[in-house]
């Protein structure tokens, strides 16, 4: 129930950032852009922890923006979302 709320509220803040026209930081956007890929894809965040060989918590941390990502991890995101690294960072 806790991380469903965690969820959502890290959801609602990335919307109310975007609209009132405020900048995603680069932890906001990564986690908007690999949670998209990661929906586009159909996968859980199981299935995209599995794909990349990272912990399924990890996932989630990354997308509720509670713990920066490495450039190692994004490494392994972009391979299992068979996306440049750079793709990660578009806004």
């Amino acid at each position: 129930m806790f991380r469903l709320s965690m969820y959502s509220m890290s959801l609602h803040c990335l919307q109310v950032s975007r609209l009132k026209g405020m900048k995603l930081s680069a932890r906001e956007l990564v986690a908007k852009n690999i949670r998209e890929l990661r929906q586009e894809h159909g996968w859980s965040q199981d299935e995209l922890a599995s794909r990349a060989g990272l912990h399924r918590t990890y996932i989630g941390t990354i997308e509720r923006t509670e713990q920066s990502i490495t450039v190692d991890s994004m490494e392994k995101l972009a391979a299992a979302l068979n996306v440049k690294i750079s793709r990660l960072l578009e806004d």
